[in-house]
């Protein structure tokens, strides 16, 4: 695996931050800002997981995908870039 988009990011809560060092790969986590459940989840990793990048959607909730698909895939779209240019820089 060369990346891991966490589209439903609820799940993450339940690995750990060794869990998520020892996949030694670029981690995203998309959540929508009114997505009670899995926002705390995502800002507790940010701390324990450095490595991790995060994008929190506006006025989004659970399905930010959906709500915002504009805002989801310039996200995205970023992400990939960063990670493709750092895999041409090795």
């Amino acid at each position: 695996m060369g990346a891991w988009v966490a589209l439903a990011a609820l799940g993450l809560g339940s690995y750990s931050a060794d869990d998520f060092n020892r996949l030694d790969i670029p981690l995203l986590a998309v959540y929508g800002e009114k997505d009670t459940k899995t926002r705390p989840v995502i800002e507790g990793l940010m701390v324990k997981v450095p490595e991790l990048r995060s994008t929190m959607i506006r006025g989004a909730g659970v399905e930010c995908f959906r709500e915002n698909s504009g805002q989801w895939h310039h996200s995205l779209r970023n992400f990939l870039r960063t990670i493709s240019s750092n895999i041409h820089k090795q």
